[in-house]
């Protein structure tokens, strides 16, 4: 189903979201009746496979193919030339993103993921998706969100609208590393030794991180650091873990693949570096913080 833009005039969006009176709150009515030929990336192939036949059972959608590698996704999409792409976000050890990135232009990209980090809305936007659907999600909203792509609109949740609006600055790349060595058990003392910097200068970086997301203790930054999908296990998908979890697992790393996305300034691989040009023509075809405790 496609968003309305919330609490807002549609002329304070950016025009390849404005809603589209044909299909909002309905299914999308494609400008042409010729089958939608559709590529599903992910590296399940229980999901690839079961999703495929759901799709198959629409008049209008053709799967086409389906792969569970990124170089294998590449050249069944330049060899079978479909009009949308349903790709999930961590495919193996890789991301998503980075597919996207590879194949600029076309087709349209429709990102899908079980994990439902606001770090993954803004990557899909920013990257230049035309979606991003979750996996517990409704047959129909992926069905609409492919139909809506093959006719050249973008098709976002009011959660990911939601999440644009009301988006605060992300980590930088030396926040990162920090974040993840304090994921990872390490004092303060030992992540100015890894990193090379002052003690002070890691407290520093902690009391502005507690400031800017309303946190009072470090295993509510490491928490609040995975479930934004900040960081994840190194080796293993994104996922959302206990407070166990994080302390206990000493392997974390920034999930530099699908921030470098959202920052568009080349950290990281994946749509990393896409920056403003990419962005543009992907329009093109679319249409105060509480008292904290002291880091230590």
């Amino acid at each position: 189903m496609g968003w309305v833009a919330p609490n807002a005039a549609d002329d304070e969006l950016p025009q390849r979201y404005q809603p589209d009176v044909r299909w909002v709150g309905g299914t999308v009515t494609t400008s042409s009746a010729a089958t939608i030929r559709v590529v599903i990336v992910d590296d399940h192939p229980l999901m690839a496979h079961g999703l495929a036949a759901l799709l198959r059972l629409e008049g209008d959608i053709d799967v086409v193919g389906s792969a569970s590698d990124i170089d294998a996704a590449h050249d069944l999409i330049v060899r079978e030339q479909p009009a949308v792409v349903v790709c999930d976000i961590q495919v193996r050890d890789r991301s998503g993103f980075s597919l996207l990135e590879r194949l600029a232009g076309a087709p349209a990209f429709i990102m899908f993921s079980s994990h439902d980090h606001p770090a993954y809305h803004k990557a899909a936007v920013d990257a230049g998706a035309f979606g991003f659907v979750l996996k517990d999600g409704t047959t129909e909203a992926l069905v609409d969100a492919i139909r809506a792509a093959a006719a050249g609109r973008a098709s976002f949740s009011m959660r990911t609208m939601e999440t644009l609006r009301h988006d605060l600055r992300l980590p930088s790349e030396r926040e990162l590393q920090v974040v993840a060595m304090l994921a990872a058990g390490a004092s303060n003392d030992e992540i100015a030794r890894d990193l090379g910097l002052r003690p002070k200068t890691v407290e520093s970086h902690l009391r502005t991180l507690f400031d800017r997301y309303g946190l009072v203790s470090r295993t509510e930054l490491a928490m609040h650091a995975v479930n934004e999908g900040w960081i994840r296990r190194q080796g293993r998908s994104p996922g959302r873990p206990t407070g166990g979890d994080v302390a206990k697992d000493g392997r974390w790393m920034a999930d530099r693949e699908s921030l470098g996305a959202v920052r568009g300034n080349g950290a990281g691989k994946g749509a990393a570096g896409r920056g403003s040009g990419q962005r543009a023509q992907a329009a093109d075809r679319r249409g105060a913080p509480a008292a904290r405790t002291r880091p230590s």
